[in-house]
């Protein structure tokens, strides 16, 4: 049931544009990211990142709950352009350092019991106008370390 929205997508514009959904339990939003990006690199052309996640059904549900409805979206370019606002460097690190955390406790709430939740910082720093790093938690106590800087 995860691919359906991408299927709906290609058949409604008749697309046969690349589509891949895939799933990583707490880390989805960050292996949608880190696949976005190699995608986006190695093919040099532009890649639409979208993640959501909603309450699963029954069992999956009683494994892990999900709180609060969150959907993010990224259009990821090779290279800089007129339109382009930020620049996102992307390292994967083994050290286990502490997630950045939202400010606000309800949004940390909310990044801690969505996945894609787990973008909020991202997001928080796009608006902004300033550079930031940001490290987001990963698999087997890695981390992805993100540097974002304005164009």
């Amino acid at each position: 049931m995860q691919n359906a929205p991408a299927g709906y997508w290609s058949i409604a514009l008749r697309s046969r544009a690349t589509s891949t959904s895939l799933c990583c339990f707490d880390c989805s939003f960050v292996a949608g990211l880190l696949e976005a990006c190699a995608y986006c690199t190695v093919e040099v052309e532009a890649v639409l990142l979208i993640s959501y996640d909603l309450p699963y059904p029954e069992p999956l549900h009683a494994a892990r709950p999900i709180t609060g409805l969150v959907g993010a979206a990224l259009l990821l370019a090779p290279n800089v352009t007129s339109a382009s606002f930020a620049r996102l460097d992307v390292q994967i690190e083994t050290d286990a350092r502490a997630p950045t955390r939202m400010q606000d406790p309800a949004l940390e709430a909310l990044r801690c019991g969505n996945p894609t939740g787990r973008a909020l910082p991202l997001l928080e720093a796009l608006a902004g106008p300033t550079a930031a790093t940001l490290v987001l938690d990963y698999l087997n106590g890695s981390v992805v370390k993100l540097t974002l800087s304005p164009c």
